[in-house]
């Protein structure tokens, strides 16, 4: 049987968000700030900043760890990080979620990292966690996080990524077009620093023809081609 959503989706956005809140803080989950921003179908929410750096949190804890209980506080804090998001900007319940939930952990750890970082003002060649990026600034540092090294200059970023066709692109891919680099969120949605005078921020894909890359592939193609390499110079030594 299907859910009906509709009598949700038809509420306000801050309406819908302090429901999300409060079915979430039903279950157990803790640590939410006050703060709300109603910004129709984008969102700079930094209450959806806080739930994705407890995620990271709990992320770098259960890696260290492997303590099963870090494992569930960081799928808690994501999904409490994309419940909020699908209201803010206005999607079906489950839209982003899923999106998040079915990617690598890497990826995930990538789309969290910078959802941590929305209403962090924009800044030209900046890249600094709560205090400013430019977008190839906020994507360079969000892989990082996750251990994934890429260029700093939006088009090599692109570029050196494996090409993605849009309707296979999932969550923590990169989305491109001239002169602008993104995170992609699923769900037609992406995660970027904007442009000058503006917020990090949660937005619906541009009308624009856009280039999706596989940062994360890419890494791990490189790696086994080095692998490839050095065992056929083992080989030829032995």
């Amino acid at each position: 049987m299907t859910r009906d959503h509709q009598p949700f989706r038809s509420l306000p956005a801050r309406v819908r968000r302090a429901l999300v809140v409060a079915c979430v803080g039903a279950v157990g989950v803790v640590g939410l700030s006050a703060t709300s921003v109603d910004a129709g179908a984008r969102t700079s929410s930094t209450v959806i900043a806080d739930s994705a750096a407890q995620a990271v949190d709990a992320l770098e804890r259960w890696e260290q760890t492997l303590n099963p209980v870090d494992y569930v506080r960081f799928v808690q804090h994501r999904d409490q990080a994309a419940a909020m998001t699908e209201a803010d900007v206005e999607l079906p319940d489950g839209a982003l979620r899923d999106a998040w939930a079915n990617v690598s952990i890497a990826k995930q750890h990538a789309v969290l990292n910078a959802v941590s970082q929305l209403g962090v003002p924009y800044r030209n060649l900046a890249s600094k966690p709560g205090i400013g990026f430019d977008c190839s600034g906020l994507t360079v540092w969000a892989f990082a996080g996750a251990g994934i090294e890429i260029p700093r200059v939006s088009r090599d970023q692109i570029n050196d990524s494996k090409t993605v066709e849009r309707s296979d692109a999932e969550a923590g891919d990169l989305v491109y077009y001239p002169g602008h680099i993104s995170i992609y969120l699923g769900a037609e949605t992406m995660v970027h620093a904007p442009n000058s005078g503006n917020l990090v921020e949660v937005a619906p894909l541009p009308d624009k023809s856009l280039r999706f890359g596989d940062a994360e592939a890419a890494r791990l193609a490189d790696a086994a081609e080095h692998a490839s390499l050095m065992d056929r110079a083992l080989a030829v030594t032995e």
